[in-house]
């Protein structure tokens, strides 16, 4: 599969969720990710998972990994990134990627 022979499975990092780490590397493999328009299972969330209250699951943790991705793709030739967003979103991301 895809997950074992490309991702060399799953990494449980303590830095940021295991699920968006696994996504964003198969993104990076060059793989289309998207989402189908059928129902295919039913997903319910609540207070006590995880996902809602690990300390790599919050927000700030999301934004790492995703900036790390970004700069991790972006050629050496680009010496500029704009990011639009206002307010308390748009200094968390700049403060994220000066990191």
């Amino acid at each position: 599969s895809l997950l074992l022979e490309k991702l060399e499975g799953y990494r449980d990092l303590p830095s940021w969720p295991i699920d968006i780490d696994t996504w964003m590397r198969i993104g990076a493999l060059g793989c289309r990710i998207g989402k189908v328009p059928e129902q295919h299972y039913g997903w319910r969330q609540h207070v006590l998972q995880s996902t809602r209250n690990h300390g790599r699951c919050g927000i700030d943790r999301l934004r790492h990994c995703k900036a790390h991705f970004l700069l991790k793709s972006l050629s050496q030739q680009v010496r500029r990134l704009e990011i639009w967003s206002t307010g308390h979103t748009l200094d968390s991301w700049a403060e994220t990627l000066r990191e």
